[in-house]
């Protein structure tokens, strides 16, 4: 399977909404659930991914005209004691898991962050995704603390561990 890696385009809001779609309903690790993700279209999938190309780093892997991976790096809010942080979110499509697309999209979209002065980016990752933690572990995140209810998946609360990368 050939993969580009690229940045991610305003008009890739289609294949990014997909690619949320499936993975929403893969796993519930991701802060959306499934029925928030289905009520978007491609219109205000595109005008919201336009806004976040505007600060974020969004790294998309790409294959057979889908998108098949993800990671955005978000800067903070701008404060000038916070501009070197930063958060960062992953999407993978559990088909091409363990194939080396994650670590691919992340090192390219930290390399990024790091030519734009970004020196520690946090992610947290819900406490059941031990595969999660065991990745952001061999990209060099260290454990940092705990995120007490995370999400709020079906009436239940779900803690998460915040994980760090410090570039120096």
């Amino acid at each position: 399977m050939d993969t580009d890696y690229r940045m991610v385009r305003i008009k890739d809001g289609e294949l990014l909404l997909d690619l949320l779609k499936t993975v929403s309903g893969e796993a519930d690790s991701l802060p959306q659930s499934p029925v928030e993700i289905a009520g978007i279209d491609k219109e205000e999938a595109e005008a919201v991914l336009s806004s976040a190309l505007r600060n974020s780093i969004i790294t998309g892997a790409f294959s057979e005209g889908r998108m098949i991976g993800m990671c955005s790096i978000v800067p903070s809010s701008g404060e000038i004691r916070r501009k070197h942080v930063a958060s960062m979110f992953m999407a993978v499509r559990e088909e091409v898991r363990g194939r080396g697309v994650s670590t691919h999209l992340a090192e390219y979209a930290i390399d990024m962050a790091r030519e734009k002065g970004i020196r520690k980016i946090s992610i947290s990752v819900v406490d059941s995704n031990e595969e999660g933690k065991a990745f952001l572990s061999r990209l060099g995140f260290i454990s940092e603390g705990r995120d007490l209810r995370e999400l709020n998946i079906d009436g239940s609360f779900v803690d998460g561990e915040r994980f760090a990368l410090l570039i120096d």
